[in-house]
């Protein structure tokens, strides 16, 4: 794991270094954190718990907000190299913030946060991102300010400390890649956060619905693994394979042979049980997915950004603009496929043969990860079991 010093260099955590000294008895990096942590924090989170849980409990499972402000992207389209700079992070703030307290029915965002996320002294909190592309800046990637505002939330509002939260994406590496300027530069508490924690590490099997085996057995990432909360930050994107990024395709990226997975299950992977299988592990460590929508596509993943016709576009003349929350990932990932359809049909280019046999999977009595519910499927104005709450900023 890498570190930010004062002279802008990268350097091996101390904290992982000092599990390895002779006579530390330490074994674990929690084993560090909750020796390290202090007493009155230990007070302070314990005496939350329990009310943490009756407000997580609360929330209704299958809600989608959904957050769309023009004012939080000024790019224009013109460079899409460096359309990431194009961000105005108080708008995003302030959009996150408007996105926790209707997902969680608070009055104020601390509030939401401690609902959302029932911290407990020591723990370990990890930001997933969907870093694909190698992080290339000139592709859709994700953009630093709804992480940025993510990390306020946990630490400025929570109190978590910084050094216990973790931002990777196991296949991609942040640190000294593109995503450097991209994110890591202009990120909150920077420095104390851990980037790339267990990089290309492994830990425990995923098992399988019967029929539906990649062609290689599959370990989950250990960061995933050691996780007691876990933040996902997909991205509002089509893919090359003719489906939607979203929340559930990238947890692709947290296994020791993710390439395996393109054969999984009988006929078309798309369609297969193996996508719900490996979002199992997460199943009870999910507290929330911030999926960042500011720079939506609809060409895949390996294009550029564009402007938008539908959500934030303005009718083609600026990005989708846009933010999604939920703690549903199959019914976030209906909304935002259905989102991505309707701007492919706005912009006379209709989707077609596209598969998300996966979701349907996801949402059964085996795997029960969230509500299933598509407008294209159904062809509906509106969501009869998902629901979704529109806020619409500026």
């Amino acid at each position: 794991m890498k570190n930010k010093t004062m002279d802008g260099k990268y350097k091996r955590d101390e904290k992982t270094d000092i599990l390895n000294r002779p006579g530390s008895g330490l074994t674990t990096r929690r084993d560090f954190l909750l020796s390290a942590a202090s007493g009155a924090a230990a007070i302070y989170f314990s005496s939350c718990a329990d009310s943490n849980q009756s407000n997580k409990d609360s929330i209704p499972v299958n809600r989608v907000v959904r957050v769309i402000d023009s004012d939080a992207t000024s790019w224009n389209g013109v460079n899409p190299d460096d359309f990431y700079q194009y961000t105005d992070q108080d708008a995003v703030d302030a959009m996150v913030g408007r996105g926790v307290r209707e997902l969680a029915g608070k009055s104020t965002d601390e509030e939401a946060w401690r609902s959302l996320v029932p911290y407990n002294n020591g723990e370990m909190v990890m930001i997933h991102l969907n870093a694909y592309n190698n992080n290339d800046n000139s592709r859709k990637n994700n953009v630093a300010a709804p992480i940025s505002a993510v990390i306020y939330g946990l630490v400025d509002l929570l109190g978590i400390p910084a050094s216990n939260i973790v931002i990777s994406d196991p296949s991609r590496t942040l640190a000294e890649s593109p995503a450097e300027d991209r994110i890591i530069n202009v990120c909150r508490h920077k420095s104390s956060i851990s980037w790339d924690l267990y990089q290309g590490e492994y830990g425990s099997d995923i098992t399988f619905t019967s029929g539906h085996e990649p062609s290689s057995a599959e370990k989950i990432a250990r960061a995933i693994d050691e996780a007691d909360h876990i933040i996902l930050m997909p991205v509002l994107s089509w893919h090359s394979s003719g489906m939607s990024t979203g929340a559930m395709k990238m947890m692709i990226g947290s296994l020791d042979h993710m390439l395996a997975m393109h054969d999984c299950g009988p006929g078309d992977w798309r369609n297969s049980a193996g996508l719900a299988d490996i979002c199992m592990p997460i199943k009870e460590k999910l507290r929330l997915i911030v999926a960042d929508g500011l720079f939506g596509n609809i060409n895949g993943n390996t294009s550029s950004p564009h402007a938008f016709i539908t959500l934030g576009g303005a009718s083609g003349t600026g990005p989708s603009s846009t933010l999604y929350l939920s703690k549903d990932i199959v019914a976030l990932d209906s909304v935002m496929y259905d989102d991505l359809l309707d701007e492919a049909t706005a912009q006379g280019s209709p989707k077609s043969g596209y598969l998300y046999g996966y979701l349907k999977f996801a949402a059964d009595s085996d795997h029960n990860l969230g509500t299933f519910e598509m407008r294209d499927e159904t062809d509906a104005t509106a969501y009869s079991k998902i629901n979704l709450v529109k806020v619409n900023l500026t």
